[in-house]
C-alpha cells in the first residue's frame, strides 16, 4: 500500500509543476541579468519585457506567475497574454521588496505606456509613469499624448497596487469589451496635459457593453488634468 502510496506522489508531482510554472523578467539593460527575447524565462536566461508579455497561451497559462525584477522598463508595452482556464489568472507582478517602473518616454508609435488586451491577467504592485523631462503642451514640438494604462480587450482582468502617473494622457482606460474588470487599490495621479482653455485627461475613463459586473474600489485618485473619473454605462 505505501509503495503504491509512493507512486502516486510520484506521479502527481510533475503534473503540479506543470500546472503552476514561474516566469523571470528583468530590464533589457540590467548590469547583470539583463532580459532578452531570446531567454526563456527562467532566472538564468530572463525575458525581456515585451517578450513576456507577447507569450502564447501554450507558454503562459492560467496559474502561471510572471515575476517583474527590480528596475526601470523604458518603452511602451503591448500584453497580449491570456488563460484559457476560466478558474485560472496568469499573475503579472513585481517581486516583494523591489521597485518596478515602466517608462514610457520614449520614442514611439504605440500611445500606451501599457495596453492590455488578454483575459484573466492580474497585474499588481508596479508603476506606470513618465520620467524625465517632457511637454505636457499640446502642440508644441515633441508633444506627445500617451495615456498610462490602456485595457482594451480581454474580460475579467484585475488591477491592484498599480501607481499610475505623471502620463500625458488618460491615467486608466477600461473600454468596452473589458467586462469583469476589478481595479482596487490602485494610486492614479498628475496624468493629463493642456490644452489651450483646459486641462485634458482624466484619472479613470471608463466604458462598458457588457452584463459583466466592473468593480472599481478602494483607489486613490487624483490631481488629474481634467476629471478625476469618468464612467460611461453601456450604450443601446
Amino acid at each position: 500500500m505505501k509503495t503504491k502510496f509512493a507512486y502516486i506522489i510520484l506521479l502527481l508531482v510533475p503534473v503540479v509543476l506543470m500546472a503552476q510554472r514561474e516566469f523571470h523578467v528583468f530590464p533589457a539593460d540590467h548590469y547583470k541579468s539583463p532580459g532578452t527575447q531570446a531567454g526563456d524565462g527562467s532566472l538564468n536566461s530572463p525575458w525581456d519585457l515585451q517578450t513576456a508579455l507577447s507569450q502564447p497561451n501554450s507558454v503562459v497559462n492560467g496559474g502561471d506567475t510572471i515575476w517583474l525584477h527590480g528596475g526601470t522598463y523604458t518603452g511602451r508595452f503591448i500584453s497580449t497574454i491570456n488563460s484559457t482556464k476560466p478558474d485560472k489568472k496568469i499573475l503579472v507582478s513585481s517581486i516583494s521588496g523591489e521597485r518596478v517602473t515602466l517608462n514610457g518616454n520614449t520614442k514611439s508609435a504605440r500611445k500606451s505606456v501599457l495596453e492590455v488586451q488578454g483575459a484573466r491577467v492580474r497585474y499588481q504592485n508596479f508603476e506606470i509613469t513618465f520620467l524625465g523631462d517632457y511637454d505636457r503642451h499640446f502642440g508644441q514640438p515633441g508633444f506627445q499624448k500617451v495615456n498610462g494604462l490602456f485595457h482594451t480587450l480581454g474580460e475579467d482582468c484585475e488591477f491592484s497596487g498599480l501607481r499610475i502617473h505623471n502620463n500625458p494622457g488618460v491615467g486608466v482606460g477600461s473600454w468596452k469589451a473589458t467586462g469583469g474588470t476589478l481595479i482596487e487599490f490602485c494610486k492614479v495621479y498628475n496624468n493629463g496635459h493642456l490644452r489651450k482653455k483646459k486641462g485634458v485627461g482624466e484619472g479613470f475613463y471608463v466604458q462598458n457593453q457588457s452584463d459583466k459586473e466592473r468593480i472599481i474600489r478602494n483607489n486613490f485618485i487624483f490631481n488629474n488634468y481634467y476629471k478625476g473619473i469618468e464612467v460611461w454605462s453601456a450604450s443601446s
